[in-house]
Order: structure tokens, then C-alpha cells, then sequence
């Protein structure tokens, strides 16, 4: 329960409490480890918690493997980036873009200026949950629209084809 303090007023304290360990800024301004490389290992430094070096990446650990990683452009994840309901990914300046999940419902908003705009190489689907097709568009090949996976319509170069019945209110043929 001793402690080494530095500092007029003792701002800078090191001690253990029996329990812990501390380094604690009880003062003015802010405590500052100057250093070239820092990290923090287990005890017996068989493991990395948090690993930084100057001029470079600063990288968090959790058991053993690399979790978040800084870098040039930004950060690189590891694994999966878990969000509870109604906490929301949001991309853009004004929070343009949000991705979340309500607790009944999943959200893609675009709420800014411009349009939604998704994109493939060959083509675009929308899909039921286990892979059921609802929508296909292919790049300079039609649409498809399906019921219960079974395509029902879809366009053509001439126009379009429908595979069942059609029900219409009214037809005009030219």
C-alpha cells in the first residue's frame, strides 16, 4: 500500500493496493509515455495485448491473434464486427449511408443526397435468407423476377416473357 509519487503535489503515483497495480496522473496535464515501440504483453510475455511503433501500425490482440490493426488508409478487422440492435454502421460525412438492425427489422438507408446504388460484376441478386432467388439482374442480360424460386418473368431484348398466367386490369396491343 505504498506509494512512489512524483511531483509537487504528488501527481505522478505508483503503487499496488494489494489487489492491483497502478500508474496514476493525479495532476495537471496528461501522462505521456514517450517511446519508439509499446506494448503491453502478458505477464509472462508469452502473449500480446497491444502492440504500437512509431511511424507505423498499432495493433490490438485477443488471445494471441490480431483483432483491429491501424494503417495507411485506415483500420483493418479480424473477425466480425458485432453491433447490438439499433447500434448502426454509418458511412459518409452526414451519416449518408446506415446499416442496422432494429430488433424486428434489418436497414439499409441511404439518407443523403445521390442515389443507392449497388453493384455487381456480372450480376445482382436479391435472395431469401437460405439462397432463394426473388430478383436476378444481369449485366446486359434481362431481369428476372421469381415466385417461390421459380422464374416468372423476365426481360428480353424484344420485350419481355412471362412463364404462367398473366392478370391484368386492362390491355393495350399496338
Amino acid at each position: 500500500n505504498d506509494k512512489a509519487t512524483f511531483g509537487a503535489s504528488d501527481d505522478l503515483q505508483i503503487y499496488h493496493d494489494g489487489s492491483r497495480s497502478y500508474i496514476s496522473d493525479q495532476g495537471t496535464g496528461g501522462l505521456r509515455l514517450l517511446t519508439n515501440e509499446f506494448s503491453v504483453k502478458s505477464p509472462d510475455e508469452s502473449e500480446n495485448l497491444f502492440f504500437s511503433v512509431q511511424d507505423g501500425s498499432a495493433y490490438l490482440y485477443h488471445n494471441g491473434g490480431i483483432k483491429l490493426n491501424t494503417t495507411a488508409t485506415g483500420i483493418d478487422v479480424t473477425g466480425n464486427v458485432d453491433l447490438p440492435d439499433n447500434g448502426k454502421l454509418l458511412l459518409g460525412a452526414s451519416d449518408d449511408l446506415q446499416i442496422y438492425h432494429d430488433g424486428g427489422n434489418s436497414y439499409i438507408d441511404d439518407v443523403g443526397t445521390g442515389d443507392l446504388v449497388i453493384r455487381g460484376s456480372s450480376a445482382v441478386y436479391l435472395q431469401k435468407y437460405a439462397g432463394e432467388n426473388m430478383l436476378k439482374a444481369s449485366a446486359d442480360a434481362g431481369v428476372q423476377v421469381f415466385y417461390n424460386n421459380a422464374e416468372k418473368l423476365a426481360t428480353t431484348s424484344t420485350g419481355i416473357d412471362v412463364t404462367g398466367q398473366a392478370t391484368m386490369d386492362g390491355l393495350v396491343v399496338e
